[in-house]
């Protein structure tokens, strides 16, 4: 199915940004990117163009506090999302989003999984 698909930004749900954010920057020492930051986003990472890691709050229904979602990259983004269709996977329509292409796939377990094609917006 999908050929060297890479773990490229993991996402943790968070009740309490500002708290979450102290944790993760005062606590485990990851470095925060400020200029990553939304209302509901916190950014971790070497820099803003390479997040590798962040804590957001739910935006929607299916995202819950305490949730991890995951980011995958793979060479094969267009034909993976017609192959899991192909096959009655659940899938999100691919988006354009500020960093690339996504689609979420209905993962076992209620996981999120998200589908990432990085780039700007075309």
């Amino acid at each position: 199915m999908a050929k060297g698909s890479e773990l490229n930004f993991t996402l943790l749900y968070v009740d309490n940004l500002d708290q979450s954010l102290a944790y993760f920057r005062d606590t485990v020492g990851l470095k925060h990117i400020p200029e990553a930051d939304t209302d509901v986003f916190r950014g971790f990472g070497p820099a803003v163009s390479s997040l590798s890691f962040g804590i957001c709050k739910p935006f929607d229904d299916t995202r819950k506090v305490g949730q991890t979602e995951l980011y995958f990259t793979t060479s094969e983004f267009e034909n993976l999302y017609k192959t899991m269709v192909s096959q009655g996977v659940r899938t999100t329509p691919i988006t354009q989003v500020y960093f690339g292409k996504v689609f979420t796939v209905d993962a076992p377990d209620g996981h999120l999984v998200t589908m990432l094609m990085p780039g700007a917006p075309q």
